[in-house]
């Protein structure tokens, strides 16, 4: 079970609704995953909260104790993965289901209604690390503009560059998706080229990147992945994959929103033959 996978199973968890087999399956990766192991205290903190200040109208020293035991948690998130500015321009999904369980009540705790707003909103800032979320961005903003990379000459610019100086060339066809188009960005301060792929609605973003100027992230040491002779670090978490593997000079990350789409196979070029 992936990250993904359990964090979509996560209320059901808490409000006991999931089988045996997927609450095992739940357990037994966070117990390994540190990351979601901590959305799901937090979670969990804040549904207790709600329920709580629904009970009971006025202040108690369970709901005080609650809100210390939900501030604690953020704190937590926000030692291990400081933000930088550029998070607060995330565009993040509301969970919906806290709230369509609340109904009119809601009314009743109107208070505790905005101060859970903001911890959900900010739980999501504060668990997306620092080295994946810029790349992340960038993703997501060229899903949404894939216009700005169909200039063939622009393409071809950033094709040649990563020819000549990476000597990383680049396959116009990676299995059952075409390249739409490329251009040179600047990602968390680091010059990149930046190309896009698509087959129908699925699009793969690959960024080459000169390996003096990026190392892979530590905590992805641990996901090293051997497939068809190639080292991969697979950072699946949060709805957004981004997948490592070093060709030469050449850092290559492909990143995806599909599930379905399985990037240790997507290999978009080659070094020197």
């Amino acid at each position: 079970m992936n990250c993904q996978e359990a964090l979509s199973l996560l209320y059901d968890i808490i409000d006991k609704e999931a089988s045996d087999i997927d609450t095992k399956q739940v357990e037994a990766h966070l117990r390994n995953c540190r990351d979601c192991s901590g959305v799901y205290r937090l979670e969990r903190s804040v549904n207790e909260l709600i329920q709580e200040k629904l009970a009971h109208q006025r202040v108690t020293p369970r709901l005080d104790s609650l809100k210390a035991k939900v501030l604690s948690e953020l704190d937590q998130m926000d030692c291990a993965n400081r933000p930088q500015a550029t998070l607060e321009k995330k565009q993040v999904e509301p969970l919906p289901r806290p709230a369509l369980r609340l109904g009119w009540g809601l009314a009743l705790g109107a208070a505790a209604v905005v101060l859970v707003g903001v911890i959900l909103i900010a739980k999501d800032v504060f668990i997306d690390h620092r080295a994946y979320l810029p790349l992340e961005q960038a993703h997501w903003a060229a899903a949404e503009q894939m216009d700005r990379y169909r200039d063939q000459a622009v393409t071809s610019e950033a094709l040649a560059g990563t020819s000549v100086s990476l000597a990383y060339d680049l396959s116009s066809h990676v299995n059952s998706f075409t390249m739409v188009g490329g251009q040179m960005e600047t990602v968390d301060n680091i010059p990149m080229a930046h190309f896009v792929y698509h087959n129908q609605d699925r699009i793969v973003s690959v960024f080459v990147v000169d390996v003096k100027r990026m190392s892979v992230p530590e905590d992805l040491r641990e996901t090293l992945v051997h497939r068809n002779g190639i080292e991969f670090y697979d950072h699946n978490c949060r709805g957004c994959r981004l997948v490592y593997h070093r060709v030469g000079d050449a850092w290559i990350i492909t990143a995806t929103t599909q599930r379905d789409v399985e990037l240790l196979d997507f290999v978009p070029g080659h070094g020197p033959v």
